[in-house]
């Protein structure tokens, strides 16, 4: 478990800790966000693909020292994009994780509106605690609501906290694409075309 902010969080109130998420910005932009890596992911897979069939038709027409150094540069090159395209989904699959802990943290950080009808209740029977045990029971017992509010609020934005980590943790090192070097293609020659 990871607890960088937990300290911080329990030094907020569980007012502040609620409005912090609830006045988030939302799942929207995670949530396009994800989709568009898992766009981006299948082009690329398709580059890929596409780009195996190009290696298939060049060693069916092209044979020698140059046509091998070539199928070579296009293999370390497909064998890259085959893991950019792994990268590409593991960065989505972290950014939907976050967009999920973010929903659940939203739905299990305590409602504004019970912190302050806690806290509205609580200036009342204050008022009357000196000389009315009953109100001075109330006291206690808003206080102790209060704390539960602030352990579920710190519970949730820590839980939250911790998917963020872990999945930030998770993103690949993206590796730069292979040199093709500085081997030309010969004069004349074109790609294959489909037949």
């Amino acid at each position: 478990m990871h607890y960088a902010h937990y300290a911080e969080y329990c030094k907020l109130k569980p007012e502040i800790n609620s409005k912090n998420i609830r006045d988030g910005v939302g799942t929207e932009s995670l949530d396009l966000a994800g989709r568009q890596w898992e766009i981006f992911a299948t082009h690329i897979e398709a580059i890929s693909i596409a780009l195996d069939r190009w290696l298939t038709a060049l060693q069916g027409e092209w044979s020698g020292p140059a046509a091998q150094r070539m199928i070579e540069t296009v293999e370390q090159s497909r064998q890259w994009l085959d893991r950019f395209v792994i990268h590409l989904r593991s960065t989505g699959d972290a950014t939907e994780r976050i967009s999920r802990a973010y929903a659940t943290a939203y739905d299990a950080m305590v409602p504004m509106t019970q912190i302050e009808e806690n806290r509205r209740e609580w200036a009342q029977a204050a008022k009357m605690a000196a000389v009315d045990s009953a109100a001075a029971h109330r006291v206690q017992q808003l206080d102790e609501q209060y704390e539960e509010f602030c352990a579920t609020d710190v519970t949730a934005m820590t839980s939250y906290d911790n998917v963020v980590y872990e999945a930030l943790a998770s993103l690949p090192s993206w590796e730069p694409p292979p040199a093709a070097g500085d081997m030309a293609l010969p004069v004349g020659w074109r790609l294959p075309t489909a037949r």
